[in-house]
């Protein structure tokens, strides 16, 4: 697999994207995805499908937009998506109702800082190189609705 990034076109318009303190991991991974695994938005940045991220203002950013949003574990990725479903009835509906469990290694791309001081959900920020195939790392899968 090459180092450049698989939305290296999105990522082009991001100053120092991805930062620096965005490294190589080798992790169990939790992703919000569809029933169907094959959705195109399962794995598609949220500013290619054009669709606004669910962070709040102040935590958006055109890097991260260009990422793929995952967890460090089932409980944080389930815990995050059921709160937010307490106040968006919409939500499995954007992000689907299941969480895909995938095994990342280092040469499928960089994984943003997890559970920092500031952000104790367990969420990073994921950065695939060009290559990477999501559906051959998928290693179990719950739905929640």
């Amino acid at each position: 697999m090459s180092q450049k990034y698989l939305y290296e076109n999105c990522l082009s318009g991001c100053a120092d994207c991805p930062p620096t303190d965005y490294v190589p991991r080798f992790m169990y991974s939790y992703r919000w995805t569809f029933e169907d695994i094959t959705d195109y938005k399962n794995f598609t940045p949220m500013q290619l499908i054009g669709e606004e991220p669910y962070a709040s203002t102040a935590k958006r950013s055109p890097c991260n937009s260009c990422g793929l949003s995952m967890f460090d574990s089932l409980e944080n990725a389930e815990n995050r998506l059921l709160k937010l479903s307490e106040r968006d009835e919409m939500i499995f509906t954007r992000y689907g109702n299941t969480i895909s469990e995938l095994s990342l290694k280092v040469e499928h791309g960089t994984c943003g800082p997890v559970s920092t001081k500031e952000n104790t959900l367990g969420h990073f920020t994921f950065h695939p190189y060009d290559g990477w195939n999501p559906l051959a790392i998928i290693s179990d899968r719950k739905t929640l609705n």
